[in-house]
């Protein structure tokens, strides 16, 4: 009877509200940043220019999303910011759904005409791997889809986010390891946008690690209460 009644329509969240717009906001001056970021390297605005801006926005806001857990669970006074987590993820997911539809108008050759001759190419399989998984923990972050898949299984599969991330991150690698290596050599402009994103996305799946590897330590060290002794009774 709790669960039904919990699945009843819910009023206007004002909270809510306040937290999409502040997500949204965010989102936008982190888009500025970068477009001007790409500006500087190309030194021109176009489509292209404005769809990288676009996917960085996207990680970097999903970056967040998952950083948010690790940076409460060091820092306690942060707690308060936990309740942004879902908000960025999901300006993140739809932003980088966004730039899916983008590509088709960037690179019409390869992902639009020659979709299916690349379709088993490395870089789809990476992209399309991810955008599932987060479209997946779309459809989920809700809590009429934590009721009913269990939390338990709730929270493990919105984990598989960090998978999708660490995906994001090869794909970046395969199409831009030249560009990136190149850089490295001359370190004649700024760095790649793909190469900053991908080293944010890095420190973000390590932080979660760091996570794992501090509640561990805290199960080891952690002291076993033994039984206190039955004090015989003597008659």
């Amino acid at each position: 009877m709790d669960q039904i009644s919990s699945l009843k329509p819910r009023s206007i969240n004002f909270f809510e509200i306040f937290l999409w717009i502040k997500s949204v906001i965010l989102a936008e001056i982190i888009f500025g940043f970068f477009l001007v970021y790409v500006f500087l390297i190309d030194f021109s605005v176009s489509l292209k220019s404005i769809g990288s801006a676009i996917a960085a926005s996207a990680s970097i806001m999903i970056g967040l999303s998952f950083a948010l857990s690790g940076i409460c669970y060091f820092f306690d006074f942060l707690d308060r910011e936990f309740y942004y987590r879902k908000y960025f993820g999901l300006v993140g997911y739809f932003l980088a759904l966004f730039y899916s539809v983008l590509l088709l108008f960037i690179d019409p050759q390869r992902y639009f005409y020659g979709f299916f001759d690349n379709l088993l190419s490395l870089d789809v399989i990476l992209g399309l791997s991810a955008m599932t998984i987060f479209t997946m923990m779309a459809i989920i972050s809700n809590k009429t889809a934590m009721i009913l898949l269990k939390p338990q299984n709730w929270r493990a599969l919105l984990r598989l986010g960090y998978l999708a991330y660490g995906l994001l991150v090869i794909r970046a690698a395969v199409l831009e390891k030249d560009l990136w290596l190149a850089w490295w050599k001359q370190h004649n402009s700024l760095p790649p946008v793909r190469l900053v994103i991908s080293v944010f996305a890095v420190m973000v799946i390590l932080l979660r690690i760091s996570i794992k590897i501090s509640k561990l330590i805290k199960m080891a060290t952690r002291q076993p209460i033994s039984p206190k002794p039955i004090a015989n009774n003597k008659i």
